[in-house]
């Protein structure tokens, strides 16, 4: 099983996006991340992106927490 989540609150103009997306097999998560974003439209169909990404360390694996940017 797989999920992929989006939801934002806001305008057209500045946004808050929240992101999450994962694995599930045999009844146990096999990954998971989520993001916490703000966006501001720059142009027409363009954003600039910034915020938080956090990956879920599972079996025995590390958790990681990320900046993330984008356009």
């Amino acid at each position: 099983m797989a999920w992929e989540a989006k939801a934002w609150v806001g305008s057209d103009l500045n946004r808050l996006w929240l992101r999450s997306e994962g694995e599930r097999a045999s009844g146990s998560t096999e990954s998971a991340d989520v993001e916490v974003l703000y966006g501001r439209a720059i142009a027409p169909w363009w954003d600039a992106v910034a915020g938080v990404r956090h990956d879920f360390g599972f079996d025995g694996g590390p958790s990681r927490t990320y900046a993330a940017l984008g356009v």
